[in-house]
């Protein structure tokens, strides 16, 4: 055996060029699942021991006003353990450059929901002069500990000094408004008072926010019930916004892990399998020597699947050294989103596992690639690379075909059909290249799909902005083309177990989105978006209930049409219809054109809030760019992938046929003519390969892009013609590229040694 092992670590590095890919896929394999794997599985961590720490409600209830016999008849609910009421308030707050928003939580009875403080000090009891502010607000306002902030709410001002710095549990996404898809801090953030600091702004302190812990299924059925027309919304962690974000984006980059190490790893099968069997075949005349000198099939079996662990295990070690930078780089991208107080990495038994698989692959690569070598006899393999025995093929029996045919295609057609697993693994190789680089290049083309989509098609509106139901007609006046809306929270049935906005419609041409069929919005129905329907399993045609907020009604409506539409979703219904319904009507919501500025609207009184679809489109952009270095990790990873597998292959084949080659040479044809012959079922292998990729890597981005939708917001899969082109010239240039590899190989063919089989 310690020849063996001498032998092994000689070969080893005697051929390390071609170790190298074995080395190099094992590294990949166990790097992407692995440094994914800590990235989300630590992300998991932090935002669990973050949410622990604050004490985070597993349940919220919305409504216009809590009584004391609301919060009794909660408490009384099955399995509930905790309750605590804040009143919350949307004050304008005037900093420096211009008005932005706060949201303000009073604590009334209890506390479960408890802010971190990270700088400064806690409120005092009593105090009426002092606030706590969230970070990132106060950072992207330049608002500092001790500074005093200006407060307006319903005509009244407030002063308060900031004492405190937090970061909440229940705000991890903080986005401020739902119209927003990722944060925006200089325009929206949160803050803490007491009851006598609410008192200077707000006189009645009736809270409207419930939080429970425990009772989540019970508390949503029956809080309508409860609170009858006061009822606004029942959300739990998983439906929250500024909670379930966070949640979601663990298992986003989890399924991302899954599903791309999944790819990666069947492919980097095929890589270390054709390397090794690349090696064992030019070891045959080895395998006869030790046969020959009385190592067993067992020894020798051994020793060759030691190939595979050693080298495979080198590449296993190297990924895991690097896997914690990658952990890192990937949980960088996600910080600029999430408020948490403490990132870490961290794994799981998963990792062990992966690698533990890795390794087995590698070693039964080397074992079946090596099996038939160590089973024949040593006087069959002392002539090296064996002649294999040619057979006829079904092309053959169209004589009037196969007589047109040149001798060189002939032998080429014959020696490829011969081997339809060589051509295979060439063809697979080529496929999953695209379907990786079809998933890099079209996941970025998709979510900025979404935006071009959301941000200046379906909804063409410059300014979206609040007011009162009592002022938007006044307001409307004086803004004669704009378009009314009314946005609801509603409870659809079939249940799914959301709570999604209904959009009651008034006349204009600022929404114009469509259905599945190309169809716009009319007075005929309600309408729902593609990601409600398939969530709750909804059709065009079926009758439906909805339950809105602050009515005690179900109104029983008919879907007529399937919105494909990104964000927001819910359901759509024109205010003729809804007027028709005997639903109530007051939309408090006006989009508004290009025909007004920003300070116009912004010095109007009536003029609660402004949204501004520019600054809408830019955090869109900025989310899809916080996701872009991950999406150029699958882009280098299947570049390298394909240049590996289709070099590897390559190179069987040379080594499979170094005899014909010489046997070819020998009959009078030209180096150049015996490559071109290589080059055409490399060629073959690659158009096959891609047009079997294409359909695939279509299916592959959907899934792909599926791991990013939520329940608020669904992206479709799209790739431009111009990525599609870029993938395919990367694909067939790493197929060409190994192709003149091969044929620099072949120009460098010694025929007497390869017809005599000396290696």
């Amino acid at each position: 055996m310690k020849f063996l092992n001498k032998k092994l670590r000689r070969d080893i590095l005697k051929n390390w060029s071609q170790f190298f890919s074995v080395f190099l896929m094992a590294l990949l394999s166990v790097l992407i699942y692995v440094g994914l794997e800590g990235a989300y599985h630590g992300m998991e961590k932090s935002v669990d021991d973050f949410t622990k720490r604050g004490d985070l409600a597993d349940s919220w209830v919305m409504s216009t006003d809590f009584t004391t016999e609301d919060v009794d008849s909660f408490k009384s609910i099955k399995n509930v353990n905790e309750t605590a009421t804040k009143k919350r308030i949307l004050a304008e707050a005037l900093t420096k450059d211009k008005n932005n928003y706060l949201y303000l939580d009073t604590p009334i009875d209890g506390e479960i929901t408890k802010p971190i403080l990270v700088a400064g000090k806690q409120l005092k009891q009593g105090d009426s002069s002092s606030i706590l502010l969230n970070e990132d607000y106060a950072k992207a306002n330049q608002i500092h500990l001790g500074d005093k902030i200006s407060l307006h709410y319903q005509n009244q001002i407030a002063n308060p000094t900031v004492v405190g710095l937090i970061l909440s549990p229940d705000r991890l996404y903080y986005t401020g408004t739902p119209e927003f898809v990722a944060p925006v801090p200089h325009l929206y953030g949160y803050g803490i008072m007491n009851q006598e600091t609410l008192a200077t702004l707000d006189k009645n302190n009736t809270p409207n926010i419930l939080e429970v812990k425990g009772g989540q299924t019970n508390i949503r059925k029956e809080a309508p019930d409860i609170l009858g027309d006061r009822y606004v919304a029942y959300y739990n962690q998983h439906t929250l916004p500024d909670v379930s974000a966070a949640l979601d984006r663990v298992g986003q980059i989890q399924n991302l892990s899954l599903l791309f190490s999944f790819i990666f790893i069947l492919l980097a099968i095929l890589a270390m399998y054709t390397t090794i069997k690349r090696l064992i075949e030019t070891q045959t005349k080895d395998i006869a020597t030790l046969k020959a000198l009385g190592y067993s099939n067992a020894k020798l079996g051994w020793h060759y699947t030691s190939f595979g662990l050693a080298v495979g295990g080198i590449g296993a070690l190297v990924g895991w050294g690097i896997a914690p930078i990658m952990s890192n780089f990937v949980l960088g991208t996600q910080k600029q989103m999430f408020a948490l107080d403490n990132w870490h990495i961290a794994y799981t038994a998963s990792s062990v596992g992966v690698t533990l698989l890795v390794l087995a692959i590698c070693m039964l690569a080397a074992f079946f690639a090596s099996r038939k070598a160590i089973k024949g006899l040593p006087v069959k393999y002392f002539r090296g690379n064996l002649v294999k025995n040619s057979k006829h093929i079904f092309l053959e029996k169209n004589t009037r075909f196969w007589n047109a045919l040149r001798y060189g295609d002939r032998w080429a057609l014959r020696d490829a059909m011969s081997s339809p697993v060589r051509i295979l693994m060439g063809i697979i190789g080529v496929t999953g290249c695209m379907m990786l680089l079809m998933a890099g290049f079209g996941m970025p083309d998709s979510m900025n799909g979404q935006v071009t989509d959301s941000y200046g098609e379906d909804f063409t509106y410059t300014y979206r902005v609040e007011t009162t139901a009592n002022d938007l007609p006044a307001l409307k006046k004086e803004l004669p083309d704009a378009q009314s809306i009314q946005s609801v929270s509603t409870r659809i049935y079939p249940d799914d177990g959301y709570d999604y906005v209904l959009n009651i419609l008034g006349k204009g041409n600022y929404v114009n989105v469509q259905t599945t069929d190309g169809k716009s919005i009319s007075d005929d129905g309600v309408y729902v978006t593609e990601g409600v329907a398939d969530a709750a399993g909804l059709a065009k045609g079926q009758t439906i209930e909805l339950l809105v907020s602050r009515s005690k009604e179900r109104y029983k409506l008919k879907i007529s049409g399937i919105i494909h539409s990104s964000v927001p979703q819910g359901a759509y219904i024109t205010e003729k219809m809804w007027k028709k319904m005997d639903g109530n009507y007051q939309p408090t919501i006006l989009m508004v054109g290009d025909n007004v500025t920003y300070k116009q609207l912004d010095q109007n009184t009536k003029i609660h809030q402004i949204i501004s679809m520019k600054e809408q489109r830019k955090v869109a952009t900025e989310l899809v760019d916080s996701l872009e270095s991950i999406f150029m990790l699958i882009k280098v990873f299947a570049i390298l992938l394909g240049v590996v597998i289709l070099y590897n292959l390559g190179a069987l084949s040379f080594t499979e046929r170094r005899r014909e080659y010489a046997t070819l040479r020998v009959l009078g044809y030209q180096k150049s003519q015996i490559s071109s012959l290589a080059i055409k079922e490399n060629i073959f292998t690659t158009v096959v390969g891609w047009i079997i990729g294409l359909p695939l890597g279509f299916l592959f981005l959907d899934q792909y892009v599926s791991t990013f939708s939520t329940y608020q917001i669904t992206y479709y899969p799209k790739i431009s013609v111009v990525s599609i082109i870029i993938a395919s010239i990367i694909t067939i240039v790493a197929s060409l590229t190994t192709s003149f590899l091969i044929g620099r190989r072949i120009r460098k063919l010694d025929m007497i040694e390869a017809i005599k089989g000396v290696e």
